[in-house]
């Protein structure tokens, strides 16, 4: 015990057999210099990586895409959320920027893969105010098919779905697609957000590809003509159903049908159909 002590005691702190290390000046000792984080330089951009910034403001207001605020804050929503980093969003917009003249950068994003659909229509709709709906799930007015035509239809991936006095409801896939050809027929634009499939769809079943207009159904032929009604059959028909003289329940028989008017002058002008007066002879003559 004793001598391991003397091993490692301060005085001696080197095992036997080895010659004790020199203790270190402090004068001539130089510890060296250690920057500190404050004073580390910053990281040279590179100029092969534009900003986020320019790559937005190469793609706003081109084609049908939106204004740089707009885009601004989509992008914002994305890396906010952790939906995408900034440094890949960056990337595939940098490359994606010279499609974007023609096309919606939302659509080119999808098929990128980078993001999924349903980001691009949840920023759109809070950004822009447009509700989301399932077509599958909507009740197509087929009296707004024929103001958009075939071509119209598949070149701006549009689907009217209402059509109310002069408001025209639209459906979307991209908000800031040119109606231009719409507002032009002074009709007011209401638009609404589905996913793209859901549109492609429905498109394939209102404007089928072998067509060049809406499929609208055939109208319903109306009821054949029932001949005139005069007073003279109306008191045969009467009196074969076994009624007390015909004038004691034509009163009635007119007071039931107050609803057209004039009870006389409702069957002469043939609004009153031929059945019901058989209804209320029976009613009659019951009573």
């Amino acid at each position: 015990m004793t001598i391991i002590g003397r091993w490692f005691s301060p005085e001696n702190s080197e095992p036997p057999g080895k010659p004790a290390s020199t203790p270190a000046d402090p004068a001539t000792t130089q510890t060296p210099e250690v920057p500190s984080p404050a004073a580390a330089e910053p990281p040279i951009p590179n100029p092969q990586q534009p900003a986020l910034q320019e790559i937005l403001r190469e793609i706003a207001d081109k084609g049908p895409n939106p204004s740089l605020p707009i885009l601004q804050k989509m992008c914002e929503s994305w890396i906010q959320n952790k939906v995408v980093s900034e440094k890949n969003l960056r990337m595939t917009l940098a490359s994606l920027a010279p499609k974007a003249k023609e096309r919606f950068i939302g659509h080119l994003l999808v098929e990128s893969g980078l993001i999924i659909e349903e980001e691009i229509l949840y920023a759109l709709a809070k950004i822009c105010r447009i509700p989301i709906y399932n077509l599958s799930q909507y009740e197509i007015n087929l009296k707004a098919l024929p103001l958009v035509t075939h071509d119209q239809a598949y070149e701006k991936e549009i689907l009217p779905v209402d059509f109310l006095g002069k408001i025209l409801t639209i459906a979307v896939t991209n908000p800031f697609t040119d109606l231009s050809f719409l507002t032009e027929k002074k009709l007011n634009i209401r638009k609404i957000l589905c996913p793209r499939h859901e549109l492609r769809a429905n498109l394939d079943v209102y404007y089928p590809p072998e067509m060049e207009t809406a499929v609208i159904p055939a109208p319903v032929p109306p009821p054949p003509a029932h001949p005139p009604v005069t007073p003279a059959p109306f008191r045969e028909a009467m009196q074969e159903k076994g009624a007390a003289p015909a004038s004691k329940t034509l009163d009635a028989i007119f007071a039931a049908w107050s609803h057209v008017g004039n009870g006389a002058q409702a069957v002469l002008a043939r609004k009153v159909h031929p059945d019901e007066i058989e209804f209320y002879v029976k009613g009659a003559v019951q009573k």
